[in-house]
């Protein structure tokens, strides 16, 4: 019986019977806990944390339904958060139509527009990077520079990495800008 092992070094002393499953309070170091959860494992019986963490991770798709059902940007009212945040104001184009606009600025992991400043030379040269562009990077860079309004303005627009790199603090523009074009 593979429940009532003898071990050498055991939470309960030596030579003292114990079952030690994956994830339990006990712990033991003995190879004899590997042999005896590779035959339980070949055998089909699941461990209990196994278990257990495939009942959470069955019901977690629910919790986050719930909450996005429930998100910020369900609510039609809603216009900025305590930390600055403001949900996209367009709607994406469907898959297959082309939307009105070439490119498009793709949010980063906690929602915010991809807009920041450079420092160069000691902070005496400041640099607006606009990153994570898709499509076509010269058009943002076009529409960008027609929008800013400043003459003789230096940009360049990166479509291989995705970026629109601008000299001078643009970024508040810039962010808001994009947000009025619907990102």
């Amino acid at each position: 019986n593979y429940s009532q092992k003898f071990c050498a070094w055991s939470p309960h002393g030596i030579g003292q019977p114990h079952s030690d499953w994956i994830g339990d309070e006990r712990k033991s170091f003995c190879a004899d806990d590997f042999v005896e959860t590779m035959y339980r494992l070949s055998q089909r019986k699941p461990l209990q944390t196994y278990c257990r963490w495939a009942l959470i991770r069955s019901y977690s798709h629910v919790a986050a339904e719930a909450e996005a059902s429930s998100s910020a940007e369900a609510t039609p009212d809603f216009k900025q958060t305590p930390s600055g945040w403001v949900p996209p104001l367009g709607k994406p184009a469907p898959p297959g139509v082309q939307p009105d606009i070439p490119f498009r600025v793709v949010r980063s992991r906690y929602g915010n527009l991809p807009v920041y400043l450079d420092y160069k030379s000691g902070g005496s040269r400041v640099l607006t990077i606009v990153r994570k562009v898709e499509g076509d990077a010269e058009a943002l860079e076009k529409m960008l520079r027609a929008h800013l309004g400043v003459k003789g303005l230096l940009s360049r627009a990166d479509s291989l990495i995705g970026a629109v790199t601008v000299n001078g603090d643009y970024k508040t523009r810039t962010v808001a800008w994009l947000r009025t074009v619907g990102f």
